[in-house]
């Protein structure tokens, strides 16, 4: 029995999260799916909360001075709302919102028409997250002066804590109608329009930003996120690391140039960007669990678990890092904490579709079908659209020999994204399992032809032409030549696709090869399937040919 394809790397963009499979057996969710759900979380840190004429001194020593000035400025003159204004607004550049309230009050009942005053105060509920106060001390400043752009712009951060999005974004846009090159609210539409998945508009405010702002790390960044998700992965690592070179200490750019890097397989440099993010703050759980999915990748499973583990213990809550932690252990055959690392991300999040299809994907490994099947339905019951479960689905119906349900399972698939590989190779599969062999090559045929960039359809291909039990369908050449090019597209790194290179070399009469290549396709494979890998170097080295199995009953 071969096993050939597996699902395509995936992380978490979270929160990231990453897996493979070696085998024809099982998929999960696409790198796209959970790219998207970290990368929302991934550009909300290191924020100006709101907008004000900015305050700076160089020291304490320099604010502590500015303090005693405006005190000075107010004993000498306590109907001068001025300094009570200023003070205000120092308190709230220093965090001290409660004692934020007091000055600007006074100079409210000073002017009650005091716009600033109004704005200032609004400021410091916002910091103490009294969100309904501030809002009506912003909306009242806004119908005292119309072209208060600092109250106009702040009601609009009030708006997107609320998550009123489209309201937002109304209001950063009539405080850059009052001030074209406002960075603030530049910056906060931008983000606005990233937040909404609109990432032309994101960049196009970010890059605004920057016009005004060149050191602006954030819009760096998140212009970064939104070049990631455009598919321009270039510009989003350009991105990133300039943002990471103006503020060494920005964690979220670091972590993000790491996701960079460790997707381009670059894993030294990867490593070092979390460890520089993890530096910074050790709490860090994004930068944890996405060290550990690099760890993962290069097959340390050890250390992978340690930054799940630590991931987990800092947020409890953090499910991304109990299914990734559950990945490694299915990985190495620890099915049984495998499962307990699943269910405890679904405690977390009933409807957490990634940690269902993996408990059936453990169970499918363990041969036990009947439950990998509840598994994958109950993935399916949660999202009717999980393509990933219906093919999985079909594995195990295959496994079952129940051809004729695998194929409809595939076919479902296929409606939900006909252009979905896996699916099609795995129809070609089981019409090759039943001896149907024109249609299992018009299948990898046309796998080739809808992804070619895809190698499934390529070592699918290969397969038939190495190991059909029908000689007119063998060409141990064209196998070698299709293989080669299967496992060239995997940069030799895959046990399945290494194997049915052997299996091509084993067909053109080159035992030596077809040894050499299914000996690392052993040292690659994963433990569910060592023995039968070993059965089939074992053949190869008694100059045994491999030939499919072909069931007796057709689908």
């Amino acid at each position: 029995m071969r096993h050939i394809a597996g699902w395509p790397n995936r992380a978490f963009i979270g929160l990231c999260q990453f897996r493979t499979c070696e085998s024809r057996n099982c998929r999960s969710a696409s790198q796209s799916e959970f790219n998207e759900s970290i990368r929302s979380l991934t550009f909300g840190e290191n924020r100006t909360v709101f907008a004000a004429p900015a305050l700076h001194f160089d020291s304490s020593s320099e604010s502590d001075d500015a303090f005693g000035d405006l005190k000075e400025a107010i004993r000498l003159d306590p109907k001068d709302r001025w300094p009570f204004l200023l003070r205000g607004g120092l308190y709230v550049e220093q965090g001290q919102f409660a004692k934020a309230i007091d000055d600007p009050s006074v100079a409210i009942k000073m002017d009650p028409k005091d716009d600033n005053a109004l704005n200032e105060r609004g400021r410091a509920f916002m910091g103490l997250q009294e969100y309904d106060k501030a809002a009506l001390d912003f909306t009242e400043a806004i119908q005292l002066n119309p072209k208060a752009k600092f109250a106009i712009a702040n009601r609009g951060v009030i708006r997107q804590l609320r998550k009123e999005t489209d309201k937002a974004i109304a209001d950063y846009s009539a405080a850059l109608e009052l001030d074209p090159k406002f960075a603030f609210a530049l910056f906060r539409r931008g983000s606005m329009f990233l937040n909404k998945g609109e990432n032309k508009k994101a960049i196009d405010d970010f890059t605004a930003t920057l016009q005004v702002e060149p050191k602006h790390a954030d819009a760096l960044n998140d212009r970064g996120v939104a070049w990631n998700r455009l598919g321009d992965k270039d510009k989003a690592l350009a991105d990133f690391s300039q943002a990471a070179a103006i503020n060494p200490r920005h964690k979220v750019a670091l972590a993000n140039r790491a996701d960079i890097l460790r997707d381009r397989e670059e894993f030294a440099n990867a490593l070092a960007g979390y460890d520089a993010a993890i530096a910074v703050d050790p709490a860090y759980v994004y930068a944890l669990n996405n060290r550990g999915i690099t760890h993962y990748k290069m097959r340390n499973y050890a250390k992978a678990i340690e930054d799940y583990t630590e991931a987990v213990r800092i947020s409890p809550e953090f499910r991304w890092a109990f299914s990734n932690r559950g990945d490694a252990w299915r990985d190495q055959g620890e099915y049984s904490k495998a499962l307990a690392d699943y269910e405890a991300a679904i405690k977390i999040e009933p409807k957490y579709t990634y940690a269902l299809n993996a408990m059936g994907i453990a169970r499918f490994r363990m041969k036990e079908y009947d439950q990998a099947i509840a598994a994958f339905s109950e993935t399916i019951k949660v999202d009717p659209n999980y393509k990933w479960a219906f093919a999985n689905r079909g594995d195990c119906w295959g496994k079952k020999k129940d051809y004729d349900k695998a194929i409809a399972e595939y076919d479902l698939a296929l409606k939900i994204d006909p252009k979905y590989v896996y699916a099609i190779c795995a129809k070609g599969t089981a019409w090759l399992r039943t001896g149907q062999y024109d249609k299992a090559k018009a299948a990898f045929e046309e796998a080739i032809h809808t992804d070619e960039k895809s190698w499934f359809g390529y070592g699918d291909l290969a397969w038939l032409m190495a190991v059909c039990p029908d000689a007119k369908f063998r060409d141990g050449k064209k196998a070698v030549e299709l293989a080669t090019k299967a496992a060239e597209m995997t940069k030799w790194k895959d046990a399945s696709a290494l194997s049915v290179l052997a299996a091509a070399y084993a067909e053109a009469g080159d035992f030596a090869k077809a040894v050499e290549w299914q000996t690392k396709a052993c040292e690659l494979v994963l433990p569910y399937l060592r023995d039968e890998y070993n059965k089939h170097l074992k053949g190869f080295k008694e100059k045994k040919p491999r030939r499919e199995e072909v069931e007796a009953k057709k689908a």
